[in-house]
């Protein structure tokens, strides 16, 4: 996915107040697995230009160039990742700012809403039950750091210079033993890396920057 296309973990109001119209709220049923989820991208395209039709009647083409630069850079990512990587529906919240992606665990039904304001409603169920958690794993000479939601759960990767292994972290532990110690020999404490990663996915901003 392109770096800056971020689905987004959370709602921030702050974020979706104060915009200047035209906004499109897009809304769609995406598919987890093929060959279901290869006809998803070709259907935002169908969704994408009942947006432009709908700005054509209000707005001028000068007034709406920026967005609809935004939401065609979904279609364009080369690496298609959004769509490889799907879960069940897809929220798109475009401006002229940017454009702020939203993938659910479950079914959105098709909508292109243009208007002065945000069309969140179907959002609502997603972010009151809280979808996406994480998971900390700890075995006697490893950690791993899981992140999951109604659906499904996946190890996230770390950084490669971050020593996950407690026998690359403490130069005399001993996995075989019923109480381990060592003595700490590695600048960086996975513990605290596991910190660091789990605030850096919770970021909230997500948007394709101005191009």
């Amino acid at each position: 996915m392109d770096s800056n296309i971020i689905p987004s973990l959370k709602l921030d109001q702050i974020m979706l107040a104060h915009k200047e119209p035209p906004l499109i709220s897009l809304f769609m049923k995406t598919h987890r697995h093929s060959p279901e989820n290869q006809q998803d991208l070709l259907r935002f395209r169908n969704l994408l230009n009942q947006a432009k039709e709908s700005l054509d009647k209000v707005f001028e083409k000068r007034q709406t160039a920026r967005l609809i630069q935004h939401l065609e850079a979904l279609v364009d990512d080369p690496s298609r990742s959004l769509w490889r990587h799907a879960k069940d529906g897809l929220a798109v919240l475009a401006s002229n700012d940017g454009v702020h992606v939203y993938q659910t665990d479950y079914p959105l039904d098709d909508l292109v809403i243009v208007a002065e304001s945000f069309h969140i409603k179907p959002l609502i169920k997603y972010f009151q039950f809280g979808a996406d958690y994480y998971l900390l794993l700890l075995s006697m000479d490893k950690t791993k750091l899981m992140r999951g939601d109604f659906i499904s759960i996946e190890e996230l990767s770390f950084p490669e210079d971050v020593k996950i292994r407690f026998d690359e972290l403490f130069n005399d532990f001993d996995n075989t033993s019923n109480v381990s110690a060592g003595t700490f020999s590695g600048p960086m404490h996975v513990s605290t890396v596991i910190v660091q990663r789990a605030r850096t996915l919770r970021r909230t901003s997500l948007s394709t920057s101005a191009m």
